[in-house]
């Protein structure tokens, strides 16, 4: 019992190789004991072929169909996957240019929102500084008055002391007045004691 497929093949050798065994003779035309014999040896030799290798052959073809049949399958599943991801991938890209205006809104606010704050830190820094640069230069220049209060001071007792020293060297009343300052001490130190 052949199966369909192998049948049409041997009967579509059997026609090729006829005309080609009749012309192979000449002129002398078909001859059964030269040409019969290399017909039947082909059919004898297709025979062989398909008695032994119909069974590998059918399970080689099976498993080719099955195969191919699996390939067929993994290039649908990828094609639908692809075709997913693609159909992702066009929705994000349609979803972009919104994500995109939102987030660079985003930024500006953002930015504007820091340039603010930035500026007024920099305000009260700078509000900070010229508060303690005030504070410095109004001790600077107390201390400068201090000194200059204080010098002026040294420089008129100074003077003072001259002027005096002048005055009583020219009176002679300097041993007076150091006799009364003596007396007016010992005076209070025995108030002091008693």
């Amino acid at each position: 019992m052949m199966r369909a497929p192998l049948a049409r093949l041997l009967t579509a050798a059997l026609i090729l190789a006829t005309p080609a065994i009749a012309l192979a003779g000449g002129d002398a035309g078909f001859e059964f004991e030269v040409h019969g014999y290399y017909i039947i040896d082909f059919i004898i030799f297709v025979g062989i072929i398909v008695y032994f290798g119909r069974k590998p052959i059918a399970a080689m073809l099976d498993q080719r169909h099955k195969s191919v049949a699996e390939e067929i399958q993994k290039a649908h599943a990828m094609h639908a996957e692809a075709e997913a991801k693609y159909n992702e991938y066009r929705f994000r890209l349609e979803r972009l240019d919104a994500e995109l205006s939102t987030v660079l809104d985003d930024v500006r606010k953002g930015t504007e929102v820091e340039v603010d704050r930035i500026l007024e830190d920099a305000r009260k820094a700078a509000d900070r500084i010229a508060s303690d640069e005030k504070t410095r230069l109004e001790q600077e220049a107390k201390k400068i008055r201090d000194n200059l209060a204080r010098h002026a001071a040294e420089v008129a007792l100074e003077l003072a002391e001259v002027q005096v020293r002048t005055r009583l060297a020219k009176d002679g009343k300097q041993d007076q007045l150091v006799d009364r300052v003596v007396n007016e001490l010992e005076k209070r130190d025995a108030e002091v004691q008693a």
